[in-house]
């Protein structure tokens, strides 16, 4: 059952994005924060079967474990603040700009990359086969899920996105992203 909320949680994030680019009405805007919900609720409850099947405790697994913790405050930190949130998951009044700095000067989608690894290595951590299962369908269907973001709803959503596009990588960051990550890390807002 965790794993079907974990997918419901992602048809969530679909409905949000179709509400922003088409229907605009402020009953689905809610769709977000309902898909974080299930998605971890559903974590949760795999997190907690996977605690009552460990057996030890190790230093190998408290590393992996504040690996994952840290990849966790990392997709925090771009999904929630690295833009303001107003500017992202509320009702838009004027046209969004395309933010180019910092995590997103990385690539287009860094949650993705910090959502992989926060399930790797807390798999890791935890040694339970439900929960890297889950992990990994959850990594696949967040994929899909920024496939669309990247050919449907972010180029009818943000201004200049092809051209964003062409300036940053979509997944696997280059020397040249990740230099203009560091050099503009903690800006809120690109000048595309």
């Amino acid at each position: 059952m965790a794993l079907i909320i974990g997918v419901i949680a992602f048809g969530l994030f679909v409905v949000y994005d179709i509400n922003t680019v088409i229907w605009k009405k402020k009953a689905f805007y809610g769709a977000f924060a309902a898909g974080c919900i299930c998605l971890a609720g559903s974590t949760g409850v795999l997190v907690v079967a996977a605690w009552r099947q460990m057996e030890s405790w190790s230093v190998g697994r408290g590393f992996s474990l504040a690996v994952a913790l840290a990849f966790l405050g990392l997709l925090m930190y771009t999904l929630f603040f690295a833009i303001p949130f107003h500017d992202t998951y509320q009702e838009f009044e004027e046209e969004p700009k395309v933010c180019d700095t910092g995590v997103y000067g990385l690539c287009r989608h860094p949650g993705v990359l910090w959502f992989f690894f926060f399930y790797i290595f807390l798999g890791m951590a935890l040694k339970d086969p439900r929960l890297m299962t889950g992990g990994m369908l959850f990594s696949f269907c967040n994929f899909i899920y920024v496939v669309l973001q990247d050919i449907w709803s972010f180029p009818r959503q943000f201004a200049k996105y092809d051209e964003y596009k062409k300036e940053v990588p979509f997944l696997i960051p280059t020397k040249g992203s990740i230099r203009r990550c560091m050099k503009t890390i903690g800006k809120q807002r690109g000048t595309s």
